[in-house]
Parts: C-alpha cells; sequence; structure tokens
C-alpha cells in the first residue's frame, strides 16, 4: 500500500485497460495514444513508453521518425531514448526530463522497475499526470505493476494503458478475442 494515500492512477480507456493489434495497425496506435495522450495544446503532459527489448524499441523508433507525426516530436528537446547503452548520468537527465511538458520518453522494460520518475511540473500535473504505455504483456504480474507504478507517484495524477501486438499473445496462449470478450464486462485486471 502507498504512503501516499489510494492512488490516483486511471486507465486510459474507460472500461477498456487493453488495447491489441495486427502488424498493419501497432506503430500507428502507438503514435496516436502519443499524440493523443500528450494532449491538444503540445505542453500539457508526458508520455513514457516502454519496449520489451531495445531492438523492438529501435524498431519503432525507425518508424516513428518516418511517420508523418509533427516534426516537433521527433526532435531532441522533446524526444528521450534510455537504454542500458546510456551513461549513469544520461539516464539521470532523462528521469529528470521525463516528466516534463511536452517530453515522450522511450524506455526499455527495465527501467520500468524502481526508476523513479518523479513529476513537479504543475501544468503535466493539473492535466491529468504522467502517461505509461506498455508495448509488451509482461511475463511476471509484478512486472507490470511496477512499469504501472511509473506514474500517478507520490499521490500525483496519472494514467496508463497497454497496447499489445496480437501476435505476441501467442506465448501467453491467449488471444485478442479473449482479451476483448473479458474487456466487455469492465472488469480484465480484476
Amino acid at each position: 500500500p502507498s504512503v501516499y494515500g489510494q492512488s490516483n492512477r486511471t486507465f486510459y480507456r474507460d472500461g477498456k485497460d487493453v488495447a491489441v493489434y495486427n502488424n498493419d495497425f501497432y506503430y500507428q496506435k502507438i503514435e496516436e495514444e502519443i499524440l493523443d495522450r500528450l494532449g491538444s495544446n503540445k505542453n500539457q503532459r508526458s508520455v513514457i513508453v516502454f519496449f520489451e527489448t531495445k531492438e523492438k524499441l529501435y524498431k519503432f523508433l525507425a518508424a516513428y521518425q518516418k511517420s508523418k507525426i509533427p516534426q516537433w516530436l521527433k526532435e531532441e528537446e522533446h524526444l528521450n531514448i534510455m537504454t542500458e547503452e546510456n551513461t549513469t548520468k544520461e539516464k539521470n537527465a532523462i528521469v529528470k526530463r521525463a516528466t516534463l511538458s511536452g517530453q515522450i520518453t522511450f524506455a526499455v522494460r527495465e527501467f520500468g522497475r524502481g526508476t523513479d520518475f518523479v513529476c513537479r511540473d504543475q501544468t503535466v500535473n493539473s492535466n491529468g499526470g504522467v502517461h505509461v504505455l506498455q508495448t509488451f504483456l509482461s511475463e511476471e504480474i509484478s512486472e507490470e505493476v511496477q512499469i504501472m507504478g511509473r506514474t500517478a507517484r507520490q499521490g500525483d495524477k496519472g494514467t496508463y494503458s497497454l497496447i499489445l501486438l496480437d501476435t505476441e499473445l501467442e506465448k501467453f496462449l491467449i488471444s485478442k478475442k479473449e482479451i476483448d470478450e473479458r474487456q466487455l464486462t469492465g472488469k480484465l485486471y480484476s
């Protein structure tokens, strides 16, 4: 239990905790969610996107750089890349910058555990807090809970969502159809 009281984290989609797409739409939907969560004014919120591996992060980044997403979202001043290859100094700078207005941070799963993304930006907090997007299904529930916990920290507001690739669900022996059916009740997580 949190020493800060009840969590102020909400799922992004009311009643639909998880979105599953095929290869044709997966990257596009991640991009759309980034734009949507930043807000209509580019400096309202921040978004942290977690990828399963460095290879998947860079594969998405290559597509992202070629996409129709506004150019300002591709510029270094708004985009942070966090992998194990960053120096300690770079990691610390990214963690501080990641929760500022208009920031998009792409990180590998390792930074979803124990990395303290504290949001001190009142613009972000007043517009719903940091949004965390997980792009893979965790093999351990503890990892998912930790990644989810990178938002709505210390009593702040925040949102969380999962966008998954349908073919990656096979290793868990579940399908998009099963997830969609369970979400109809609005209680997939419980």
